[in-house]
C-alpha cells in the first residue's frame, strides 16, 4: 500500500477528536477502532509504547480500584 493509498484510507474514517464521540456508545466508538484496526498496514505502521489499564485500555468503561 503506498502512503497515498493509506491517506485516502484514514479520509474515510471519522477524527478520533471530533465531538462526534460524545455521542457515541462504547460499543459503536469501540467498533469503530476494531474496524481501523483492520486497515492497519504492519509494514508501514509507525507506535508508540505507553503504560495504560490492562482491562480498560482506553479509558471508556473505568477500572475499580482494586483493580488499577
Amino acid at each position: 500500500m503506498t502512503i497515498r493509498e493509506n491517506e485516502e484510507r484514514m479520509t474515510e474514517m471519522p477524527d478520533a477528536n471530533t465531538d462526534t464521540e460524545n455521542e457515541l456508545s462504547v460499543e459503536q466508538w469501540l467498533q469503530i477502532r476494531k474496524e481501523a484496526g483492520l486497515r492497519i498496514d504492519p509494514e508501514t505502521a509507525e507506535f508508540i509504547w505507553a503504560w495504560t489499564e490492562t482491562l480498560d485500555p482506553y479509558g471508556v468503561e473505568g477500572v475499580p480500584d482494586e483493580c488499577s
